[in-house]
């Protein structure tokens, strides 16, 4: 499993780390602006992730669990037309019990591949995700490795 952080150019409002964690369900789509030059296929600007429709397939197509997506619209650049979903996630374990490198206890994660550490603003992927990730080469996330106790 790894650390999840993504590279990229997302702008956010208020309270999005309660719509990235399935507290808040999102109606209406979420206005983003994205600014840079280099196209990626994951976007992140925390706490929101945006993935385009390739990411999405792949996560489909093997049939990953823990996450929910919402609906997003870029606004800025006016030229940007690659549509982009956001990433929600639904699983969960419990708190860190350490921060370099982060560590969990493994007896308290539900075994999704998608999941954040009780309180915190930790977004944590499977190995299957990871693996997913970088056997198909999306570009924009990066992954540090953790510890499970």
């Amino acid at each position: 499993m790894y650390y999840q952080y993504c590279d990229s150019d997302l702008e956010y409002g208020n309270k999005l780390w309660d719509i990235t964690s399935g507290k808040v369900r999102v109606d209406a789509p979420l206005k983003i602006r994205i600014k840079g030059r280099k196209k990626v296929d994951c976007l992140y600007g925390f706490p929101t992730f945006a993935i385009n429709n390739k990411v999405l397939q792949h996560l489909r197509d093997v049939n990953c669990t823990g996450w929910s997506t919402f609906a997003v619209q870029v606004t800025e650049p006016a030229t940007f037309k690659e549509e982009l979903t956001g990433l929600i996630f639904n699983g969960k374990a419990g708190p860190l019990t350490g921060e370099e490198p982060v560590r969990f206890d493994l007896k308290t994660w539900d075994g999704s591949d998608f999941f954040t550490l009780e309180g915190t603003h930790c977004t944590m992927v499977s190995e299957k995700v990871y693996d997913l990730l970088s056997n198909y080469e999306v570009t924009g996330a990066r992954f540090s490795p953790f510890i499970g106790e």
